[in-house]
């Protein structure tokens, strides 16, 4: 009977973790590709693993011991044929978000009305099965066998977060994985119905006194009280810190694919530790490690320019799986008896909600760079140190440690910063613009953690400045917008990517530029640090809002004008916005583009080489190609890779000599992505 519990708690953790990430990706490109969508749906299925802890807390609190398993049957049941006769998670599900409505609500409203009754039944399996399980006569050790239960279910949530990206989504369409998922979710209900009718049958120990944890459990309605708080304590600190972690890693290190996979499989891995082997924390060894990374992490936050990568890397992921093993390890080690596992895991659950609030809300609003994690490392040290059972001499070791560590990160924050002329942070990251001077020159930076979106020399002269890096006129698009094609007629150019607005150098008079950025902070930081915008001779406007939402609406509009050239500058990190590059966003842009209209495609990349996506669009519409490759100098440290794509190759040629054909410069096999199938690993280099 043991198996039987195992099989259907890691069912349902596996298809939990599953689903996530592949909603998420339903709705990107229907409400943008920027962060806001999956910080909606985090919300929303964290939200609802709490009401499902919910349910399963009231039903056993509440419900007669006979009736709690007929009950869940019965609505097991109903859930699942309701959700097969809806036929929910279909790829086209969703329809555009309207103009003005809020798309944070329209997500919930979105997941709410598909996948959210089945997303909550799933959430109410594994705290159902161990308090069942540890009503049955299974197990000398109740107690701990019931939590490794739990330690179980995240194997399964594990697995699920590995085989999406590297099986799940590289092998399947959206479509597919809605049925495969939609098939393991029928199949889950089988299971469950299966195993509730056993329970039901089977009268053995059902009413049993429950044993309560030999030690270190919760035995008084007083400690249970204090304990409560700790572990809402623990389990939001350890989402604090899972997060905050995980944004410095995309952030302040050189973006890495799928890198962030490996922070939540090792948040993850220190519950199945902690849980299925309780003599892997031993709390002495685990809070020395802790401080002394603690300490590495205050360098890595603010110098870890002066790591190597792989240093960053682990040095980084090193600091979360010790925090997570002290957060999840102290959970144990207080967890309470087995009649009261569904508050265990109620609280458990809120935790992790106001972790994932604070980090995505409160912080955003009381911090300008992500301090959240200097929050996280103290904050453990205090719970720490107000456990019962540590001794006086700990305890004043963790309250001396913390009190200097707020005064060292207070003092290095303030000498960081002195070259910082404006720092602030919203709902999409952190924008900070410095002025560092660099071989007698001072140089302006707009930097989003670690990339760099462009750069202006200040000079005492009134001369309008010189873009750099990607952008000077050795470039691909350097060439382009300054030959022939942009002398005579004026031109009509729409900009995906706005960085400082270094293009707009390019403009003449008579000419509209109209650029088109997700993040309003950096809209705001081009427009009064930066003069590329202010300097232009041509028309330059600023659309804020996701680039394909907004050309959509354009589009659809009788008055639209049609672009003579379109670029794209959104792919130079790892975190690309997919949805700007599929063969639904190509016909896009071309309903958009005149007839002798180009699109001009910024493709840099460190880890991915996006030429076999752009090729098979080319041969899909019958495009016309070419690749320029400008390699990096001695000022200029950033090589840049653009492709044109025009539906006349006359056009192409005119104004790219020495250009090559896109097809000829990649030995890689045509990659065709759609908003039904996309898989970064198929352009990894």
């Amino acid at each position: 009977m043991r198996t039987h519990f195992l099989i259907t708690i890691v069912i349902s953790a596996f298809l939990l973790f599953v689903v996530q990430p592949m909603y998420a990706r339903i709705l990107l490109p229907q409400y943008g590709g920027g962060s806001a969508v999956w910080t909606a749906c985090m919300v929303f299925f964290q939200s609802f693993l709490l009401i499902g802890y919910s349910y399963a807390h009231g039903l056993v609190r509440w419900c007669p011991m006979k009736h709690q398993k007929r009950v869940h049957l019965i609505i097991s049941l109903f859930v699942g044929l309701s959700y097969l006769l809806i036929g929910a998670l279909r790829s086209d599900i969703v329809s555009t978000v309207q103009e003005g409505s809020d798309p944070f609500v329209a997500i919930f409203v979105e997941l709410l009305t598909t996948v959210g009754l089945p997303y909550w039944l799933l959430s109410t399996t594994a705290p159902l099965l161990q308090f069942w399980y540890s009503q049955q006569s299974l197990s000398d050790d109740k107690s701990n066998d019931v939590y490794r239960l739990y330690s179980a279910s995240n194997v399964g949530a594990f697995v699920a977060l590995f085989s999406y990206p590297l099986l799940i989504e590289y092998r399947l369409s959206l479509s597919e994985q809605s049925a495969f998922w939609l098939g393991g979710f029928v199949g889950f209900v089988v299971v469950l119905a299966w195993l509730i009718t056993r329970l039901s049958q089977d009268k053995g120990g059902a009413d049993e006194s429950i044993p309560k944890p030999e030690k270190d459990g919760v035995d008084s309605p007083t400690n249970f009280v204090f304990e409560s708080m700790r572990w809402l304590g623990f389990a939001a600190l350890g989402v604090v810190l899972l997060i905050s972690i995980t944004s410095n890693l995309t952030h302040n290190v050189p973006p890495i694919p799928l890198l962030w996979t490996v922070p939540l499989a090792l948040y993850l891995l220190s519950y199945i530790l902690t849980f299925r082997f309780p003599a892997f924390y031993q709390r002495i060894y685990w809070n020395v490690l802790f401080v002394v990374l603690a300490v590495i992490g205050l360098f890595l936050f603010y110098i870890g320019s002066q790591f190597s990568l792989v240093s960053q890397v682990v040095l980084y992921l090193l600091l979360l799986f010790v925090g997570c093993v002290i957060c999840h390890g102290e959970l144990y080690l207080s967890r309470p008896a087995p009649d009261r596992v569904t508050s265990f895991y109620l609280i458990l659950a809120l935790g992790g909600v106001v972790g994932s609030l604070f980090t995505s809300f409160v912080a955003t609003s009381l911090f300008n760079q992500y301090y959240e994690l200097f929050v996280a490392l103290v904050g453990i040290m205090i719970l720490v140190g107000l456990s019962k059972n540590v001794g006086w001499l700990t305890r004043s070791s963790l309250v001396v440690v913390s009190s200097l560590y707020v005064v060292a990160t207070w003092t290095i924050d303030n000498q960081f910063n002195r070259f910082n002329i404006y720092q602030d942070r919203n709902f999409y990251g952190t924008v900070t613009v410095k002025d560092i001077e660099l071989e007698g020159r001072v140089e302006r930076r707009l930097i989003d953690g670690y990339t760099a979106h462009g750069n202006q020399v200040i000079s005492d002269s009134q001369l309008k400045p010189l873009p750099q890096s990607y952008y000077r006129r050795e470039t691909g698009i350097g060439k382009w917008l300054s030959s022939e094609w942009n002398v005579g007629t004026s031109r009509r150019i729409a900009l995906v990517g706005l960085g400082v607005g270094a293009l707009a150098y390019y403009g003449k008079a008579g000419d509209q530029y109209r650029f088109y950025e997700l993040n309003p902070q950096v809209k705001d930081a081009a427009y009064k640090y930066f003069d590329f915008l202010t300097t232009s001779s041509a028309q330059v406007d600023v659309v804020l809002g996701d680039a394909r939402i907004q050309l959509s609406r354009e589009l659809h509009k009788s008055d639209v004008n049609k672009f003579d050239l379109m670029v794209i500058d959104a792919f130079s990190s790892d975190a690309i916005p997919v949805h700007l590059i599929t063969q639904e966003a190509m016909q896009l842009y071309l309903d958009l583009l005149n007839e002798h209209g180009v699109l001009a495609f910024h493709i840099s990349n460190t880890y991915l080489d996006l030429r076999p996506v752009l090729a098979q669009a080319a041969a899909d519409f019958n495009l016309a190609s070419s690749y320029v490759y400008t390699p990096a100098d001695q000022r200029h440290p950033y090589a840049s890779d653009w492709v044109f794509l025009s539906r006349s190759k006359t056009d192409l040629d005119l104004y790219l000599a020495g250009s090559y054909n896109l097809r000829e410069t990649t030995e890689t096999e045509g990659v065709r992505w759609t908003d039904d199938f996309s898989s970064i690993l198929q352009v990894l280099k």
